[in-house]
Formats: structure tokens, sequence, C-alpha cells
């Protein structure tokens, strides 16, 4: 389902492994050099597009 910026806010339930995203997106936003720099570029590029969307689906699996 969607989330927005103020969702994001409260918790990054935003995977960095299954992430798909626009290309263009990403050079915008580039990943700071800090901890959770993850979680920063998602509320950044939210702040641009105000709303993501999950497949509630598992697609990998971190081992």
């Amino acid at each position: 389902g969607p989330q927005t910026y103020q969702d994001l806010l409260k918790t990054n339930t935003i995977g960095c492994l299954t992430v798909v995203v626009e290309s263009n997106l990403l050079k915008r936003h580039l990943m700071p050099d800090l901890k959770h720099e993850d979680y920063a570029t998602w509320l950044n590029i939210l702040k641009e597009i105000n709303t993501v969307y999950f497949i509630n689906e598992k697609l990998a699996i971190l081992s």
C-alpha cells in the first residue's frame, strides 16, 4: 500500500535491498555520508514525490 513522508517519519519501513526507484531521483538525492543514509535518502525523495508504494510480497532474503 501507499506510504507518505509523514508515515516514514515514524519508522523506516523501506528495505534498501528491495527498493526500485527511477535513476533520475537517485541522481538528485544522493545518499549522504552519515548513519542511516538510506533512511535520509528515502525521506528526501518523499519530499519530492509525496508517496511510495509497497508490494506485500517477499522479493529478497538477506542472509
